[in-house]
Order: C-alpha cells, then structure tokens, then sequence
C-alpha cells in the first residue's frame, strides 16, 4: 500500500510538470504600489518549537519581467498537494465555525472520502490541473534591496491562515511591500499550515496538516495550534529585530546559500510595527499583540 502511495504522488507531480509545461506562464497580478518586490526565505535549525521559518518581503528597483527564473510558481507541488490534504481533512472534520450550507458541493466530496478515500487526491489534482494556471508570483527570490527614502522601512508580521502556508497570502504581502514595508510571513509549523518542514539532526523533516478525527476536542487542539502559532510570531519578530541590530541567524536552506542579508542593518523601523492575519492568521495576530506591546497594530 505504501508503494502505491508513492507510486501514485510520482506520477501526479509528472502530471502537474506536463501540464504546467503544456499551459505555459502566467502571472499573479503585478505588485500594486510603487516599488517591486524580492524575498528570501530563511529556515533556523532546530525543532518547530524553538526555531523559525518565514520568508521576508522587501522593496527592491528590479524588475520581475527582466528577471522570470527568479520568480517562483505560486502553486508548486509540495503547495498544491497540501492545499488537497487540508480540504480533504476539511471535509473529514468539518469545522463548527464554518457554515457548511455554504458549500454546494461538500456531500459529493464527503462521498468521495468517505467511500473512495484513495481517490481524493487524484481526483482533485487531475481537477486543478484542468482547470487552473500555472501562475508565477511576480517578486524576485534574492533581489538587491531598495534603500528607503526616509532612511528605514516600517514592518509588518503576517500569519496565514489554516490550510495556508508563507506565500499563500502572497498578494497582500507583496502589495504591502510595494507600498514600502517589509513583511515577514511566518510559515506556521503547528499542523495547521497545508505543508511544512524543519532541520533537526542533520536532517529536513516534513510536517503534513494535522487531521482532526472524530474522537478529538475541536477547541483543545485549535487553542493549543493559536498560542503555538503565536510564540512563532514572536519569534518571527525577534528574529527581524536581529537583522536590523546585524545579527545574521544560520540560515539553513540550501536555496538561500551565500545570500547575505547584512543589507537589513539598520533598515527597519519598529516604531512602526504591525501584525496582521487572516482567518486563524487573525486569531494569531490578536494572541500575539496580547503577548508583546511593540506591535502598534
């Protein structure tokens, strides 16, 4: 059964490379202020509970036309197909928060995990493959920073919602950005982001969306999930204060390799600090406002 599994997941991501090849580029809509957007992601070694992982939005001159190969796909497969375990475990435990009336479709797809269970992927994947684009994010992996006007930019912490993960939201992070803030996305790794991961030992560790079952304490869990979430923002935000101070952390990705962000130094302005969220981002956000008075919104 485990060899199917795996079977099944290596030709879906064939799929989803023929298919994105066959449908070509396209874009997200372009950042709506007046500068462009670059970003680096940065992962610190250790277990999800002491350590962060986030990417960081900044105000940079080049432009992400001239520079295409340095701007990622918004729907990559580890993304994708977390976005499909977390409606599947959606569908599994529904929220009580949510009105299900709402949605049209949702006894079929009971159904179907219900009777079909190994179907819920395929089916889903093979759907979005029809009927979506293969959009890239218009912001520039490792761009050179912009100098702020008046010296240093104003900060945002942005937390995702469920199911979502650091550049799910990335058109308000990137519009933020372009108006001239730099926005750190925190990429939650309590089970409720579609997908995670993190370096401890010597080795990457996956984390998949935590499924709710039957059995469990909805509030129990989603409590416990919120004030975890929140520690990370508050890690989140000690970690960009180091930057502004020019304390580098290790930062652990291979992708990120040799890209120095001593240009943060002194860039940043904390009298100006904001945190935001949507949906359990939002919840997030309050927990974390409740926990440190440097945030001014």
């Amino acid at each position: 059964w485990q060899n199917a599994r795996k079977f099944t997941k290596t030709m879906l991501y064939k799929i989803d490379d023929l298919t994105n090849l066959l449908k070509g580029t396209t874009w997200l809509p372009p950042p709506a202020g007046k500068y462009e957007v670059g970003y680096v992601d940065i992962m610190t070694e250790g277990l999800p509970k002491e350590s962060e992982y986030l990417r960081l939005y900044y105000p940079t001159h080049q432009k992400h036309e001239d520079l295409p190969d340095r701007c990622h796909i918004w729907s990559e497969h580890t993304t994708k197909h977390g976005f499909i375990n977390f409606i599947k475990a959606q569908v599994h435990y529904w929220p009580a928060w949510v009105n299900r009336s709402e949605f049209k479709l949702y006894g079929l797809v009971k159904h179907i995990e219900k009777l079909v269970a190994w179907s819920f992927r395929p089916v889903f994947s093979l759907g979005w493959n029809w009927m979506c684009n293969n959009a890239k994010i218009p912001v520039i992996h490792q761009a050179q920073p912009a100098s702020p006007p008046s010296g240093k930019w104003p900060v945002v912490i942005f937390s995702h919602g469920m199911g979502c993960n650091r550049y799910a939201y990335s058109k308000i992070c990137y519009d933020l950005c372009s108006e001239g803030f730099i926005v750190a996305s925190v990429e939650h790794r309590d089970g409720s982001a579609c997908h995670s991961r993190f370096y401890h030992n010597g080795s990457m560790e996956e984390i998949k969306h935590l499924q709710m079952e039957l059995s469990d304490d909805e509030y129990s869990v989603r409590n416990e999930q919120a004030n975890q979430r929140a520690k990370e923002v508050i890690r989140c935000l000690q970690l960009v204060k180091n930057l502004n101070e020019g304390i580098q952390p290790e930062n652990i990705l291979k992708t990120e390799r040799g890209y120095d962000l001593k240009d943060f130094k002194g860039r940043m302005d904390f009298s100006e600090l904001f945190v935001m969220g949507h949906s359990f981002g939002g919840c997030t956000a309050l927990f974390s406002a409740s926990q440190d008075n440097s945030f001014k919104g």
